[in-house]
């Protein structure tokens, strides 16, 4: 198994993008899930159909922090975002993990996650954000019930507005 990559000097970026977004990336998990993904294609086949474990992981990460995006701008922890730039930002990320484990000769997913045409990322982003409620009131009861938003994580926002003095009745 090769060494262990320290992704140290690329932490600055991910917090910049994290912040920017209100997603919480890292390198780490991505390697475990990539590493989780490969162990699965392994014993079990998947994966081996028209785009590589790598892509897969890849598409599977993009896609997630993109609906996590959507939310915090639904919660009104990030302004609005558009996608041309998560994308690039996101793949500009991406270059970095590749130069990285491409030095030591693993498999690392292609650029843009083997998306071919733009018109394929959209659908994709799309069909991930179909279930996304238009009312910011149903969203969030329904993401409490999925138990993706936790009251305690609701009490400490509200408690940070009442702190920045944002006590109107629509944020809190």
């Amino acid at each position: 198994m090769p060494p262990r990559v320290n992704y140290e000097r690329y932490q600055e970026q991910v917090n910049a993008f994290n912040q920017k977004y209100g997603v919480n990336f890292s390198y780490e998990k991505f390697e475990r899930n990539m590493a989780k993904f490969r162990r699965a294609a392994l014993y079990s086949g998947v994966g081996a159909g028209t785009i590589s474990a790598e892509d897969s992981v890849y598409r599977g990460e993009f896609l997630g922090l993109y609906k996590q995006s959507a939310h915090s701008f639904i919660d009104m922890k990030i302004g609005k975002f558009y996608y041309a730039d998560f994308l690039r930002e996101f793949e500009e990320l991406m270059v970095n993990y590749r130069t990285e484990w491409g030095q030591r000769n693993r498999r690392v997913p292609s650029v843009r996650g083997g998306w071919a045409k733009e018109s394929d990322i959209v659908k994709d982003v799309k069909q991930k954000l179909a279930n996304l409620k238009n009312e910011h009131q149903d969203d969030v009861e329904e993401r409490y019930e999925k138990r993706e938003l936790r009251i305690r994580d609701m009490r400490a926002y509200a408690h940070q507005l009442r702190d920045r003095g944002e006590t109107s009745v629509e944020k809190i």
